[in-house]
């Protein structure tokens, strides 16, 4: 009966370790996409709640936590506000992006319920953890 115990050791460690590592992914907001990020042409905001994003031109709202798969892309439904001279036109939008180590990649798909532009995407915008905005403000 002993050598069977003693043989289970390996098994069993192997079984802790799976476990251990699939408690830790899909990563939650706060692993690795918490902070500020930014880029030409973008900036994200995100908390471990919520998410902002600043465009030239425009802003906009993620509607839940980013939260990463595996391959470390997230995808989550939004807001995407256009300023236009005195109006700001708000449509719906599905921000999509993958991080990788410090980098960060993110798209947006709009689907413009305002004019004639049905569905296009904006990006992709490649910016850094920590890294500056680089947006012009439109008045």
């Amino acid at each position: 009966m002993t050598s069977r115990v003693a043989n289970c050791g390996p098994l069993v460690a192997i079984l802790i370790a799976f476990a251990w590592g699939c408690e830790r992914t899909p990563l939650s907001p706060g692993d690795e996409i918490l902070g500020s990020w930014g880029g030409e042409g973008f900036g994200l905001e995100v908390s471990a709640d919520s998410a902002s994003a600043v465009f030239t031109c425009a802003y906009g709202r993620l509607e839940t936590p980013i939260v990463l798969g595996f391959d470390r892309r997230f995808s989550t439904q939004g807001d995407y506000v256009r300023e236009v001279g005195p109006a700001a036109l708000r449509n719906p939008a599905r921000y999509e992006g993958r991080v990788r180590g410090s980098a960060i990649e993110l798209t947006l798909v709009v689907t413009d319920t305002i004019g004639l532009a049905g569905t296009y995407t904006l990006g992709p915008f490649a910016g850094t953890r920590g890294g500056v905005p680089k947006v012009y403000y439109c008045q």
